[in-house]
């Protein structure tokens, strides 16, 4: 059973990483705590770390414009506990391409369906650092879907700024909604 004093510093200190303050306070293991935390609805806030600089200049244009007509930047619906999570994708059938982005953003590439009998491979992105990342390498070149890519900037800044959790304000929901409705409405123009 957790002192409501064990609980006030799991919820000051968890948010910002600092479990060894929490260990060396409460004496709990950095499993138990982990375990605590999520029950309570404590989160880690995601941190970005800026690693697109040391992206060469042209693979960025190229991908950028690559992007631009190949690409999707949209927002997809959870049942978690966030309502909406930002997606990068690129479809085509030439995995080289994909290999690219790949090498220098992360993300996996898998097979994908096809309406033809050409065999298609999708890239895809999904952790926040990583479509951070692309964002800021190609969002300079862009100019398809810089809007788009706006978009799920923002609601990544959000995220970072107001912690990953549970308990996300009303005022939070809805303009994750907003940024998706707007996004969704660049898709289709």
């Amino acid at each position: 059973m957790y002192t409501n004093n064990e609980i006030d510093i799991i919820k000051k200190y968890f948010p910002i990483g600092d479990i060894d303050s929490i260990v060396k306070e409460t004496g709990r293991t950095k499993a138990a705590i982990r375990v605590k935390a999520n029950r309570l609805g404590v989160y880690l806030k995601p941190s970005l770390s800026l690693w697109h600089n040391e992206i060469p200049l042209q693979i960025k244009i190229y991908l950028a414009g690559h992007f631009d007509g190949e690409g999707c930047a949209r927002f997809r619906e959870k049942q978690s506990r966030l309502t909406r999570t930002p997606l990068i994708a690129v479809n085509i059938c030439n995995t080289q391409t994909l290999n690219l982005y790949k090498t220098h953003f992360n993300g996996k590439i898998s097979e994908s369906k096809s309406g033809t009998n050409k065999k298609m491979f999708r890239w895809t992105i999904c952790k926040y650092d990583d479509i951070y990342n692309f964002i800021m390498a190609v969002l300079p070149y862009s100019i398809e879907k810089k809007e788009q890519l706006i978009l799920l900037k923002t609601f990544i800044d959000m995220v970072v700024e107001n912690g990953k959790g549970l308990h996300f304000s009303e005022d939070f929901r809805l303009k994750a909604v907003e940024l998706h409705n707007k996004c969704t409405a660049l898709k289709r123009l």
